[in-house]
């Protein structure tokens, strides 16, 4: 886990390092469809900043495991106020609660999890293929626009000539 959260951040860093250093040929790309290039930016950097906080929740998750697993931490209502998986799996397991354990199976308790942690995955899709979708849209437009320029440039030089 802490390998793979090392790993995005430091992809995140690089992702930044690599824009600021090109920043100089990009802001040419943009400003040749500043309108659908700002979509496609804005849908990324929403897409990265929502994947971003659902990284860091699933990180602090992790540790706050650790730390009961350890024992270096007890597990109480009030703790687990700001870990909803790690409450979810607390009151199936019948830790917290007034209530004995639930005589739910293994398999239901980690489909619950599973739903839990999956639930921003559908809306990372969705903005993963609307970026893509932009892009064609947005290529599309410049390959229209060379187009009708060629076409243009060729009616005023047949009309010269």
């Amino acid at each position: 886990m802490i390998k793979s959260f090392l790993g995005y951040v430091f992809l995140s860093i690089l992702i930044v390092i690599v824009f600021v250093v090109g920043y100089d040929q990009i802001i040419i790309y943009y400003n040749s469809n500043p309108y659908i290039n700002g979509l496609i930016i804005l849908t990324l950097f929403v897409g990265f900043a929502l994947n971003s906080i659902k990284i860091f929740s699933l990180f602090s998750e992790y540790r706050f495991m650790n730390s009961v697993a350890f024992g270096k931490l007890r597990i109480n209502d009030q703790s687990l106020a700001s870990y909803p998986i790690t409450k979810s799996l607390a009151l199936n397991l019948g830790i917290i609660g007034k209530s004995p354990a639930s005589n739910k199976n293994l398999n239901d308790i980690l489909d619950e999890l599973l739903s839990l942690i999956e639930s921003g995955r559908d809306l990372s899709k969705y903005l993963i293929n609307l970026a893509v979708f932009l892009g064609l849209i947005g290529t599309f437009f410049g390959l229209l626009l060379i187009f009708l320029s060629s076409l243009i440039c060729y009616n005023i030089g047949s009309m010269v000539s």
